[in-house]
């Protein structure tokens, strides 16, 4: 089982890694409607994609976007910023708490993966 969630764990990070960079790379080919600005953290690059390929301005698009790219953290703070209160902010508040990964996170990925 070891092998099998350090294999499903090393996946699940390459493909966030991977959906970050193209996020950035769909950015950097329209960087104009985007409007992004500085240096950027993960809810701004989520933000500036969503606009570029979908003007969807929804908090649920945002929290789709962050996960995708691998940062709980990042959604927890565009639902916090939203003003939504519920089970998923305190699923997400417990899983960006967890610096490391773990069997507490790992547990988390499990049931919402």
């Amino acid at each position: 089982p070891s092998n099998t969630i350090d294999l499903t764990k090393k996946s699940v990070e390459y493909l966030e890694r991977g959906f970050q960079q193209f996020v950035q790379t769909t950015i950097c080919g329209h960087l104009e409607q985007a409007e992004l600005g500085g240096v950027p953290g993960i809810m701004e690059l989520a933000s500036s994609y969503l606009s570029v390929r979908t003007q969807d301005s929804s908090v649920w698009g945002l929290v789709y976007v962050c996960l995708r790219c691998g940062s709980p953290a990042a959604a927890l703070q565009a639902l916090q910023d939203d003003g939504y209160e519920g089970e998923v902010e305190s699923i997400l508040e417990n899983w960006a708490n967890i610096s490391a990964p773990s069997a507490a996170r790992d547990k988390v990925r499990q049931l919402y993966y």
